[in-house]
């Protein structure tokens, strides 16, 4: 049962984040609508895939921020063979 309360605690506070974040967007897509649509069209395509994308990237960073992921920058000079090596 607290496994449940767990992670009720955390999904719920995300799910508010994500819902009001993509109401924030969803208004700034409409006010550029009707502000910059009628001047120009790819314009308004370009800002509105750029809305989108920050909007797609939040769920991937909430699910991996979540999960827990650790992101690991390696420079080129990293010998990559044994990093995939699984010995």
């Amino acid at each position: 049962m607290n496994r449940k309360l767990t992670a009720a605690a955390v999904i719920v506070p995300l799910s508010l984040l994500f819902f009001i974040s993509g109401l924030v967007i969803n208004l700034f897509q409409a006010v550029s609508f009707v502000l910059i649509w009628p001047l120009s069209k790819n314009t308004y395509r370009t800002i509105n895939t750029v809305a989108l994308e920050l909007l797609l990237l939040e769920i991937i960073w909430l699910v991996d921020s979540w999960a827990g992921v650790k992101v690991r920058n390696m420079p080129s000079s990293y010998p990559i063979i044994e990093v995939i090596s699984i010995g």
